[in-house]
């Protein structure tokens, strides 16, 4: 899976490629570190082994030459990473999922994701709760399922707490990015993650999946900003995460976030992408349209569900 500090539990490294490893880290001209995890989670149905192991290496191709901290569960994936990555600041930390901060609440998450039950003739375009109720904690299993959602809801908290407390190469800057990026950040029509630049706002790709009908604002994929704003981030998704405990509904990341954003948007800016017709005013009043009509009726099957049970 893509998506604080361990006590005993494996140590940071940096690594440098030209020098001897555990160098003291240096400073070029960039100022933002750059934050992959990797977290391989058996029986997962919405992504395989293959899929991480085939995208993970162009992702790292993107961050050639770049500050890269990578945290990981498996000694064999830091190996893997470790053959692949050309930077000469590479920081490397082991995290356990049962260690993640969403990992502590996961059991209270699980039940409260098994309420959002839903009748099975429910089709809703790109519901992340439809979604994750049918794929990820029916299909995947629910012990797949609870390693899976507690990578999901400790993103933000793993750049909080792990990257940005040790900050190995003193930048100002921080920014997730998925394992797999690669596979969009080449293929969508917007700017490739690494030529973005940290400004005063949370910086994320735009995102066409839904909650509870709606359209969500970003997508999770790719999430850069100061260390200031991620502080920032961290309090509010703190806030979003405790109540998202005891929602009946299977939340994640991007849901809390979209939550944060709808009430602090002055946080947030969404990276354009080349082809400005996004900001067409059609388009606009075309995703209020289907915003109005697909929350309809998500509430219409939920009554019906509710009806049923």
């Amino acid at each position: 899976m893509e998506g604080t500090w361990g006590s005993g539990h494996g140590v940071g490294l940096i690594f440098n490629h030209n020098v001897d490893h555990q160098t003291k880290a240096a400073t070029d001209n960039s100022d933002i570190t750059y934050c992959v995890g990797l977290w391989l989670v058996p029986g997962n149905k919405k992504r395989s082994r293959e899929h991480y192991l085939a995208h993970l290496p162009k992702t790292l191709e993107l961050l050639k030459n770049k500050k890269v901290i990578f945290l990981y569960d498996d000694d064999s994936i830091l190996e893997f990473v470790r053959a692949k990555i050309e930077t000469k600041y590479f920081f490397a930390k082991k995290v356990l999922v049962n260690e993640m901060r969403a990992h502590h609440h996961i059991d209270q998450l699980i039940a409260s994701a098994k309420k959002f039950k839903i009748v099975k003739f429910a089709r809703l375009k790109a519901e992340k709760g439809l979604i994750h109720y049918n794929r990820d904690l029916i299909g995947s299993g629910e012990d797949a399922y609870k390693t899976i959602l507690a990578v999901w809801l400790s993103k933000v908290f793993v750049v909080h707490d792990i990257a940005i407390k040790k900050n190995p190469f003193n930048t100002n800057a921080f920014a997730w990015v998925d394992a797999s990026l690669s596979r969009v950040a080449i293929n969508r029509n917007s700017a490739n993650f690494v030529d973005v630049s940290a400004t005063d706002k949370v910086l994320m790709r735009g995102s066409g999946m839904r909650y509870k009908g709606k359209q969500i604002n970003f997508s999770a994929g790719f999430i850069l900003a100061t260390i200031e704003n991620w502080r920032m981030l961290n309090k509010h998704y703190s806030e979003e995460f405790s109540k998202a405990i005891y929602e009946p509904y299977p939340n994640d990341d991007e849901t809390l976030l979209h939550k944060i954003s709808m009430k602090h948007s002055h946080l947030f800016r969404k990276i354009e992408p080349t082809n400005k017709s996004y900001k067409n005013p059609i388009k606009l009043i075309h995703r209020k349209i289907l915003d109005s009509y697909y929350s309809t009726i998500y509430f219409l099957i939920i009554y019906i569900s509710n009806m049923k049970n």
